[in-house]
């Protein structure tokens, strides 16, 4: 599954990444302050 997120401080936390690593999650985030950079990856994943 792909999880997708901004740049926020929960987001970007070891605890967070481990929780998604640990699940087999593929985690996508946008560059700072471009929201929109990953949208092609997101159409693609649909």
């Amino acid at each position: 599954m792909l999880v997708h997120s901004d740049r926020g401080s929960q987001y970007v936390s070891e605890r967070y990444q481990n929780l998604l690593s640990d699940n087999e999650f593929v985690y996508s985030m946008s560059r700072k302050g471009n929201c929109w950079d990953n949208a092609q990856q997101l159409a693609e994943a649909a």
